[in-house]
């Protein structure tokens, strides 16, 4: 499971924890668990860019994944228009939402507990839809 904390200045810090469940990966990878996936630092590094997204299920836990596309995250109907804000769509009580171009930075253990964690940039293109 993750927690995501949403700065006043626009950062997202976003938590994983072994027993809380997956860590964020692209959004068409293999979803990867932690900390049994040695090679999670590999698939996203400090610097990258993407656009960043979460699922919300049904019960409205949140689980962040990322696009590297550019033109943002496909909607559920038509696969060619992508956004890099607002809702995508839903499917099944599953709701996605694109939350902006964002760049990596910072990767790290958390100090107390087990588990890793990242930092995001604000939304380096905030006008662009």
């Amino acid at each position: 499971m993750k927690k995501m904390i949403w700065r006043a200045d626009g950062t997202v810090r976003i938590e994983n924890r072994p027993e809380m469940g997956d860590w964020p990966t692209e959004r068409y990878g293999v979803t990867q668990r932690l900390p049994n996936d040695p090679d999670w630092r590999i698939k996203l590094d400090v610097g990258d860019e993407f656009c960043l997204g979460v699922c919300i299920d049904p019960q409205g836990i949140e689980t962040p994944f990322f696009v590297r596309d550019e033109r943002g995250i496909a909607g559920n109907m038509d696969g060619d228009r992508r956004k890099l804000h607002g809702w995508r769509g839903t499917t099944n009580g599953y709701k996605e939402m694109a939350y902006g171009w964002r760049r990596c930075l910072e990767i790290g253990w958390l100090k107390r507990g087990y588990g890793e964690y990242l930092i995001l940039s604000a939304d380096m293109k905030p006008d662009e839809d």
